[in-house]
């Protein structure tokens, strides 16, 4: 990933659900609700740029950087359809 790791948690089984927390969250303030959900998902919790496990937000921090790290945990997290 450019710039940087992108940190995230994974629980429960089902259907893939990403959460992407808030300004001042790390991805640990929403795994109370990544477990409630855990039921019927697989959640997975992203560390935005600069919180928790990720790399820094760096020079070139953006929306637009902000939303590749969002579409490359989604790839790497989902299976493919056909799977």
């Amino acid at each position: 990933m450019p710039g940087g790791a992108i940190g995230f948690h994974t629980v429960g089984d089902g259907e893939p659900l990403l959460i992407v927390g808030g300004a001042l969250c790390s991805a640990e303030s929403y795994l109370p609700l990544a477990q409630m959900l855990s039921t019927h998902f697989t959640v997975h919790v992203i560390d935005r740029r600069g919180r928790g496990t990720s790399g820094p937000q760096g020079p070139n921090y953006s929306i637009d950087r902000e939303s590749e790290d969002v579409l490359a945990v989604q790839a790497g997290a989902t299976p493919p359809p056909w799977e």
